[in-house]
């Protein structure tokens, strides 16, 4: 259910294509066009503006799930330039995982300690900024087991390989790397202490 928005749409950060880690994923027939819909909310929660998915060719819904529905689904050159916001859908058969980092970036653009000792943890992955500018967006090579979703600091980790999509903005984070690199090792040391309870990844804030 849509229903009327309390609140405009937000600013959302223009794409930046000429930053885009495109030589990894353009041979990935797997991007998707977004545009931001008002979700009303729903027992006693407050409504929010999310980002759906939508297929590059007829403007419809993207079914972005796992396995999803690739038709709905286009290549690089089907997405841009036609559209200026643009997403890109991991699945089992890529060699890529996503990891979103929300509420990890002040107001003043600093990026906040406990998303800082996520960011260091993975320095071969490509970082960029959410198109908010409040959050933080990580791409690596390496897969996780589950896709998992964690509260840490004042605000959430979600790790996925599958089943959904990630926008792109081409803000990419300085001093990250500007390819998406090897991140295997970091992402099984990550979800042991994800799914194992322990909870170090916030860096102790």
């Amino acid at each position: 259910m849509s229903g009327a928005p309390d609140r405009p749409a937000p600013a959302f950060l223009p794409l930046i294509v000429e930053n885009l880690p495109l030589d990894d994923l353009a041979p990935y027939r797997q991007f998707v066009t977004w545009n931001p819909e008002w979700r009303a909310g729903t027992n006693g929660k407050p409504g929010r503006w999310a980002k759906p998915p939508r297929d590059p060719h007829t403007g419809d819904s993207a079914d972005t799930g796992d396995p999803g529905i690739p038709e709905t689904w286009g290549a690089w050159d089907d997405v841009f330039p036609r559209y200026d916001r643009v997403g890109f859908a991991p699945t089992r058969n890529d060699p890529f995982t996503f990891l979103d980092v929300d509420n990890s970036v002040t107001p003043a653009r600093a990026i906040k300690p406990w998303a800082q000792a996520i960011v260091d943890r993975f320095p071969n992955a490509y970082w960029e900024y959410s198109p908010s500018g409040m959050g933080l967006k990580g791409f690596v090579r390496g897969h996780v087991p589950q896709n998992t979703v964690v509260p840490i600091g004042d605000g959430k980790l979600e790790v996925f390989s599958c089943g959904k999509f990630s926008t792109l903005t081409g803000h990419h984070l300085t001093g990250s790397a500007p390819t998406i690199g090897d991140g295997e090792a970091a992402l099984a040391a990550l979800m042991t202490e994800l799914v194992g309870g322990t909870q170090k990844v916030d860096g102790g804030q």
